[in-house]
């Protein structure tokens, strides 16, 4: 909280100074117009600080709002799985336990998108987009964009990325229901591509982009 107050007395003090009159012109008219800047100033730097104050009071009440509510017994992972699985140390479990979790687990359970792997899918997905695109780049430097591309879109389809995943095992990790697990969901090429970014996106966020891109080019690249 104190380095947002800080962000926001920063941008208080230069509202102020933005705004700071010229000392130029010693006439009646300058010094009329020097009074009316300064109301402007006051009323705007009013207006800034009780902007600042309001939103102080938001995201303070945003920090105390409770979590939803979690369910007592999901399946999980344990560390060494994961670090099998990825082929390096971890830090932060619970980031693969939510890039592992499919959606089946869920059902019912209010703002499930904040425990499934969707939103890792997400951020995985530009990850490897990025990887992907910069290892293009520097192996084919002759090459159109239309070329890079086109072989890009090869490389990161969902087909290709369920292949990779069936190349590590995803599937035996995916915690899902057993609803899913009856009717082959470990098999699921949409659940195993979705999985696979996800994880990617737990890498990204736990270990940074140097071990996404050393997970990315072990699993797809490399090959």
């Amino acid at each position: 909280m104190r380095d947002k107050a800080s962000a926001f007395r920063i941008l208080y003090l230069a509202s102020c100074i933005r705004h700071q009159p010229s000392v130029i012109g010693q006439t009646r008219e300058g010094s009329d117009r020097r009074a009316r800047r300064d109301i402007s100033v006051k009323e705007s730097c009013t207006l800034i600080g009780s902007f600042r104050n309001t939103l102080r009071r938001l995201l303070g009440r945003a920090q105390v709002m409770p979590s939803p509510e979690r369910p007592a017994r999901w399946p999980t992972v344990s560390r060494e799985e994961v670090e099998h699985l990825v082929s390096m140390s971890i830090s932060d479990l619970a980031l693969y336990e939510q890039a592992l979790r499919h959606r089946s687990l869920l059902r019912g359970q209010p703002r499930s998108h904040l425990y499934s792997n969707e939103r890792l899918e997400f951020l995985g997905d530009a990850v490897l987009g990025f990887v992907v695109a910069e290892y293009l780049y520097r192996h084919f430097p002759d090459e159109t964009e239309g070329f890079l591309t086109r072989l890009r879109a090869k490389l990161v389809n969902g087909q290709a990325l369920a292949h990779y995943a069936e190349t590590i095992d995803l599937g035996q990790f995916i915690l899902m229901s057993e609803n899913m697990v009856q009717t082959q969901g470990r098999r699921n090429q949409t659940i195993l591509a979705d999985a696979f970014e996800a994880v990617i996106g737990a890498l990204y966020l736990d270990r940074g982009i140097n071990a996404a891109r050393r997970f990315i080019h072990r699993t797809m690249l490399d090959h």
